[in-house]
């Protein structure tokens, strides 16, 4: 078999480094972007009844807060029957029991700005 010449080489060459480049060079160069698609991406649980947030993923560790029913919180890790969630707003991570929260799918921001009331 013959070798490739010099124009099939650097076609090859360029065909590979197109499929080689990472996720988000291929969304773009705006880091915002990027930010709320990965954003979109990620898991969300809804407090469904009042629930302590502790250290950590046992009823034997300190409460840092209580959750109130309606609070969206940000799935960062699970274990057990324990989630770990993060507030949005503060960033501030804990452990909640699973049987007090209910996992949801964020809107999207489009989604939310093309909504309209119907009467």
């Amino acid at each position: 078999m013959p070798s490739p010449s010099a124009s099939e080489t650097e076609t090859i060459a360029s065909v590979r480094a197109t499929k080689a480049r990472p996720q988000s060079a291929l969304l773009g160069s705006d880091p915002q972007r990027v930010a709320r698609e990965a954003e979109e991406r990620q898991s969300w649980v809804e407090v469904v009844d009042a629930v302590n947030m502790r250290q950590g993923p046992s009823s034997a560790n300190a409460v840092i807060r209580v959750q109130l029913a309606g609070t969206k919180l940000r799935v960062e890790s699970r274990e057990g029957q324990w989630v770990e969630v993060s507030e949005p707003d503060s960033g501030e991570t804990g452990w909640v029991f699973d049987a007090y929260v209910k996992s949801i799918a964020p809107a999207s921001r489009r989604a939310e700005a093309a909504e309209t009331t119907i009467r």
